[in-house]
């Protein structure tokens, strides 16, 4: 029994370092169509960002309102450019930890609303995406470099935020226009329900060494 919660807990802390880097904002910049590509592989490459992605696209996917559903996604437009750009030029800017503990937070938030009430409160879901705009906005931040180079890799990792953004949410909402049925809301709830463990987990295991 002590093996198998020994076995249990490196599993949880090799998946933790794994799952949150500790530099999760280093991509050097680059000139010309290698910067745009190497901020937009940047993003891709990250798998909190990706998780954040579905996340989100389960959350404004399943929405049956046209208006609602380009609200969000111009929320989510607008607030990523902008914290981008506030990041860019250092107005607003934060270190890689504190950004890692703000998205797996909004991660938990959001897929603990789809699990239990996707379809309430749109108005929270709007928040919850502006929310998470201004993080991952934050987060295609590249290092620092000469001003062309640091534009164009931004660009690269704003533009590929944003397509994967669209594509979770194009996605989701395929298959909840497509599939009116049950069991498919229920695959859903029960795939948000695992995010939020597993971001819910991470949060813990990260507070905690915080504080030892």
């Amino acid at each position: 029994m002590e093996v198998l919660r020994h076995r249990c807990f490196l599993a949880i802390a090799w998946c933790s370092s794994w799952l949150w880097p500790a530099a999760c904002l280093a991509h050097t910049p680059s000139k010309g169509l290698q910067g745009f590509y190497t901020g937009a592989l940047h993003i891709y490459s990250e798998v909190p960002l990706i998780v954040a992605f579905i996340a989100l696209g389960l959350l404004v996917g399943q929405n049956t309102d046209i208006k609602t559903l380009r609200f969000s996604v111009a929320v989510f437009f607008i607030t990523s450019l902008l914290s981008s750009v506030l990041a860019g030029f250092a107005w607003i800017e934060f270190n890689p930890q504190t950004l890692a503990f703000a998205l797996w937070t909004v991660v938990a938030v959001v897929s603990l609303k789809v699990a239990l009430l996707p379809n309430w409160g749109r108005n929270i879901s709007v928040l919850l995406v502006l929310c998470a705009a201004a993080v991952l906005g934050q987060m295609t931040l590249p290092d620092p470099g000469p001003f062309m180079s640091f534009a164009v890799t931004m660009a690269g990792s704003v533009a590929a935020c944003i397509l994967g953004f669209l594509c979770c949410v194009a996605s989701v909402n395929l298959l909840y226009e497509r599939y009116q049925l049950l069991w498919q809301r229920t695959i859903f709830r029960i795939f948000s329900a695992w995010m939020f463990a597993v971001s819910f987990l991470l949060l813990a295991v990260q507070y905690t060494n915080k504080l030892s």
